[in-house]
């Protein structure tokens, strides 16, 4: 189980061309700039990832490209199906699947997934825009490996994508 766990909304995606399925929709300009500031946040406040989780969706598979560009040794990704559309069965099973690493879990989903998980797990209820980054740490031993218990982790900080510089 992660002892830090970062839940990041993916960046701002286009809407341009009509044809595309939702899962097939790129990052326009907006989340192409963001992705790389986020990274750099995480860097800046000493939450480089260890792991990364992954939708198999294109805007947050961008959204890692973007933001691996700006570490010095980028971690192993790994793109988890039921990341899209995500939500709290999704990062369970992540969480229960990576049980074994420590370390700070970045993971890349979707709204309103986001942020009912935030909810769920730290009791704390926060609208995560495009390329928003909640940081959270264990709470303590009462969350079991695996497990998605409410209280067992604690909001240490939130990053506001549009905020960053």
């Amino acid at each position: 189980m992660p002892e830090s766990l970062v839940l990041m909304r993916h960046a701002k995606s286009s809407w341009r061309d009509a044809s595309l399925g939702d899962r097939d929709r790129p990052l326009n300009g907006r989340g192409r700039r963001t992705a790389p500031r986020v990274a750099r946040a995480l860097v800046e406040r000493g939450w480089q990832p260890d792991r990364v989780a992954c939708s198999p969706a294109t805007r947050a598979l961008q959204t890692w490209q973007y933001m691996e560009s700006e570490l010095s040794d980028p971690p192993p990704v790994g793109v988890h199906p039921a990341l899209y559309p995500g939500g709290l069965a999704a990062v369970q099973e992540v969480l229960h699947e990576l049980s074994g690493s420590g370390g700070t879990l970045l993971i890349i989903a979707h709204n309103p997934g986001m942020e009912y998980v935030l909810h769920t797990l730290t009791r704390e209820s926060m609208e995560m825009k495009t390329a928003d980054a909640a940081l959270l740490v264990r709470a303590g031993d009462h969350a079991s490996p695996g497990s998605v218990l409410p209280g067992g982790w604690r909001l240490d900080s939130f990053l506001r994508a549009r905020e960053l510089g």
